[in-house]
């Protein structure tokens, strides 16, 4: 059989609680003495006997030390931190700095920040010019702390609010990345085995705290479920890619997608910067809608130099535009095949005339060329090649 001795006292003191277990223990032992009547002694190995006198008077011992103990008056509660002192106050200050990210003595003034309770009650407070802020009165306990400003990222994070952790709370705050140009554009290529159609485009980021932040470009088009990571120049500010439009819509549609270039005149397109915050997480800025404006469907026609005709080596091209409502201008693009694995480009940008007389002798041999129109947005669409040789005589 066991007993079990509950003991209950108010004192804040350590040695009324060793007091009371040492009671207690003395009540246990007396009665296990009494009981056994002995006890084993560790320091001579023997067993102890015990009579019932002195059991009795161990037990009584026991009794009058809690009664005296329980005469005693409580120590004197006089610590603000003590939820029992009549000075103890139950609510916290929640205090903190806004700086900008990499320079953490540059305050932020004019930042919103909100504490949100267990209970979703919200609390909020503007930081100063000096970037300070503070919360008063408020009960203890953990809040969701969320910043926000206009041309920053807005973060969240979980704060403690306590007596005894009393502390200033530093925000640095990211500035979130500015798109300063971009060109959404499609092309076009004819070509006797089947016209190409492609997206060409081109975004101009920069970060204010750093380019280096910069992860990620994406422009997306969500009624197609397409996305499009662009590629980043050296320094992370002009990103910009083209690619086939068919193969695009065949990988991230797994071939259940048939449309055609100009379905995408008119769908909103968005464009995704990417960054990582101070935490090593990322935060994505979004920058539309943007829409395409056309698809130049209307071919120009290669009309001299063509079909390995024989020229001299300063021939005149000539070509016919398609009669269209907008304006452009062209490229012409004449290419030497100086052999398989080495082809010379001569490029004539911003004609708006129909023919052109290069100032120079061309090599002798083989060549190609084509005529590029692109228009005010930056829609282009390429004609088909024409070959020719040149010659000395």
């Amino acid at each position: 059989m066991f007993w079990v001795v509950t003991l209950e006292y108010s004192s804040p003191s350590l040695s009324g609680h060793l007091f009371a277990t040492l009671c207690a223990s003395l009540y246990l032992f007396s009665h296990l003495a009494h009981r056994l009547h002995c006890f084993f002694d560790h320091n001579s190995g023997l067993f102890v006997i015990f009579n019932n006198k002195t059991s009795c008077v161990l037990s009584q011992l026991s009794f009058l030390l809690l009664f005296l103990f329980g005469c005693t008056g409580e120590a004197p509660r006089d610590n603000p931190l003590d939820p029992g002192s009549d000075l103890y106050d139950p609510t916290v200050t929640v205090r903190g700095f806004c700086s900008l990210l990499y320079e953490t003595s540059t305050p932020v003034p004019g930042v919103d920040i909100t504490l949100i309770r267990a209970d979703s009650v919200r609390f909020t407070t503007t930081s100063d010019r000096a970037g300070r802020f503070s919360f008063s009165n408020m009960s203890q306990g953990v809040y969701e702390l969320i910043t926000y400003k206009e041309g920053f990222i807005s973060d969240t994070l979980q704060i403690s609010a306590s007596k005894r952790d009393s502390q200033l709370l530093t925000l640095r705050l990211d500035r979130r990345p500015v798109l300063t140009n971009r060109q959404l554009a499609t092309g076009h290529v004819f070509r006797p085995a089947g016209d190409q159609y492609f997206l060409d485009f081109t975004a101009e980021v920069t970060d204010p705290d750093r380019n280096l932040d910069i992860e990620d470009v994406l422009c997306r088009i969500p009624d197609l479920g397409l996305s499009l990571s662009l590629f980043p120049d050296r320094d992370r500010m002009r990103w910009n890619r083209t690619a086939k439009f068919d193969s695009l819509l065949a990988v991230q549609t797994g071939g259940n997608s048939n449309a055609a270039l100009d379905t995408l005149i008119g769908m909103p397109i968005f464009i995704d910067i990417t960054t990582v915050t101070v935490n090593n997480d990322t935060a994505i800025t979004r920058y539309g809608p943007f829409y395409l404006t056309r698809v130049i469907s209307d071919e120009v026609i290669l009309n001299s130099p063509r079909a390995d005709t024989t020229v001299s080596r300063r021939p005149v091209f000539s070509w016919t535009v398609p009669t269209t409502s907008f304006t452009f201008t062209s490229t012409v693009e004449i290419v030497w095949i100086a052999s398989l694995s080495d082809l010379q480009y001569y490029r004539f940008r911003g004609v708006t005339a129909t023919t052109l007389q290069p100032g120079f002798d061309l090599p002798v041999g083989n060549f190609f060329w084509t005529v590029e129109i692109r228009d005010s947005f930056g829609n282009w669409s390429r004609s088909r090649e024409a070959t020719f040789q040149t010659t000395d005589r």
